[in-house]
């Protein structure tokens, strides 16, 4: 007996609770396609617009694989990791996501976010250790005293405190054993403010 389009929602959101419960985010809609032996993204779309039409799930269409059962709370949610940032001078922040990080999504406030794990040690009186991730809402300003993440002639990324004095802008550093790792000024006109940190994510 061929299967009806009820069944495949039933598989479908059998597949949901299953990932969610098994690893805490939702699966992709190529893994749901996979899943339930439909090869086109759009019917997959299709199936999960109806369940969502039915009450069955919530979608967040601002965000990637933003899907949870309408009767359980949103648990986690995959931004982009790109590669690493440096708490220091010499790190290169690359600006394409070699892989994606799950976070509760209680962490995330609306606009778009990424990740970045930090290398060094400039920031550790602030709480920011070498390994810790980032976790950024990006934004091309931000406020005296933000946590940062910036760019310096598109060369090097880094991690620091935004202080707005006068017309200058300063990146300054947080480690009273190595103050001198403060941004020069003068490097700091020609930076520019990739986004606010505003969560990090601690492996123990």
């Amino acid at each position: 007996m061929p299967r009806t389009n009820d069944d495949v929602r039933i598989e479908i959101v059998s597949f949901l609770k299953e990932t969610l419960d098994q690893r805490g985010y939702p699966p992709s809609i190529r893994e749901i396609g996979a899943h339930v032996g439909l090869s086109s993204p759009a019917s997959v779309q299709h199936h999960l617009r109806r369940l969502e039409a039915d009450g069955l799930i919530h979608r967040d269409p601002t965000r990637s694989r933003a899907i949870s059962l309408s009767n359980e709370p949103p648990r986690a949610i995959e931004i982009p990791l790109l590669a690493s940032v440096g708490a220091g001078y010499s790190v290169v922040a690359e600006t394409s996501a070699s892989e994606m990080l799950a976070v509760p999504s209680s962490m995330l406030g609306s606009g778009d976010h990424f990740a970045l794990q930090v290398r060094g040690d400039s920031m550790i009186d602030a709480g920011i250790f070498d390994g810790d991730f980032a976790i950024v809402r990006q934004q091309p300003d931000a406020n005296d005293g933000d946590i940062v993440i910036a760019t310096v002639d598109d060369q090097f990324g880094t991690i620091k405190v935004l202080r707005k004095v006068g017309n200058r802008v300063l990146l300054e550093a947080r480690n009273r054993r190595d103050p001198n790792l403060q941004i020069p000024s003068e490097i700091t006109q020609r930076g520019r403010v990739q986004g606010k940190v505003i969560a990090l994510w601690r492996n123990l």
